[in-house]
């Protein structure tokens, strides 16, 4: 990534004199496709309409649509290289979709966890139970458990290879970008959203300083902000009050909406972060990470459920109708 000279309150940033290196197949081979065709001048009437319609994708927050957005920015940018707007708007759709799918590989993995505390709260009514039905349902639902956390563990796997993949290619976008147009406040905002993303949180801040400079009313300055004082500081009431800030400047935003779910779970406040999810997914129905989110929500409620159930096994409060008494659970023998 660039870096940037200081510069004096209400001036644009400067480049430093360092050489740029551009690394990365796809940089590469991205730059040496556009140079070819620069000088291409304004965008047209459809270009436009196109290049809004990505941008309105990644600000739904709809991950199911990205592919869909990466085609028409990549369109716009290989007739329009010298357009800064389309190579921040591409770096910012490859870090949100990154994100979702590292988001997804978690919530795969909580999901898997709370799996297998109820496969060994099955295994305890197995073990302990009086009733011979309630054994036999015990060992079916610990079968079908351990298949899904089977599937959830593979799927946290593919979810993070993918992850992966998409935020190498904002790497390699970054790069790109990092020759353009340092004025751009947009630009800045990405490669801060970049930073942040891979736990470079000081060139973060660095880059929301020039978005500071540059365009002091952006939501995005303060969207990063709050995933800052979310992920990094541990601060989710200081998280909370900056998405609302940007939702304020931008209503529309459901990504500063999503995370501010995300910051109120963090607090405690499950019930407001339920509510917040269910906005989000009224206005962008597709969004896998709410869908996700409130999902875990009813798996680690059914866990509960599990653990009560397992909890009266064999005592008293537990009535088994006759006939149906179990044997008893033998002892293990000592090894020999």
């Amino acid at each position: 990534m660039a870096q940037f000279e200081e510069v004096e309150e209400g001036q644009a940033p400067k480049k430093s004199k360092t050489p740029l290196i551009i690394g990365g197949v796809v940089a590469v081979a991205a730059v040496a496709g556009f140079l070819a065709t620069r000088g291409s001048g304004a965008m047209s009437a459809e270009e436009k309409a196109a290049f809004q319609e990505a941008q309105d994708v990644l600000r739904l927050d709809d991950y199911n649509r990205y592919g869909e957005g990466e085609k028409k920015l990549l369109a716009v940018l290989q007739k329009h290289p010298d357009h800064v707007e389309p190579t921040v708007w591409l770096i910012q759709l490859y870090c949100a979709w990154g994100e979702e799918l590292d988001a997804e590989a978690d919530t795969f993995r909580m999901a898997a966890q709370s799996k297998l505390k109820e496969i060994g709260d099955l295994k305890k009514i197995t073990e302990t139970s009086k009733s011979k039905s309630a054994r036999e349902k015990a060992k079916t639902q610990y079968e079908a458990a351990k298949k899904e956390l089977d599937e959830l563990q593979n799927a946290a796997n593919i979810r993070n290879k993918s992850s992966v993949e998409k935020l190498k290619a904002a790497k390699d976008w970054v790069k790109v970008a990092s020759a353009t147009d340092y004025s751009d406040a947009a630009l800045h905002r990405a490669m801060a959203d970049y930073g942040r993303i891979t736990g470079k949180w000081g060139e973060a801040e660095t880059q929301l300083q020039y978005v500071q400079k540059l365009k002091p009313d952006s939501a995005g300055l303060r969207f990063v902000k709050g995933v800052i004082a979310l992920q990094r500081d541990q601060k989710p009431d200081d998280a909370v009050a900056l998405y609302d800030e940007a939702l304020k400047i931008d209503p529309k935003f459901v990504k500063a909406k999503y995370f501010k779910g995300l910051a109120l779970a963090k607090k405690g406040d499950n019930d407001k972060a339920a509510a917040t999810m269910k906005e989000v997914l009224v206005e962008s129905p597709g969004h896998t990470g709410a869908k996700a989110f409130l999902g875990l929500v009813g798996t680690l409620a059914q866990a509960r459920k599990v653990a009560e159930e397992a909890a009266k096994a064999g005592t008293a409060d537990e009535q088994v109708a006759a006939g149906d008494e179990a044997e008893p659970a033998k002892p293990a023998q000592p090894a020999k």
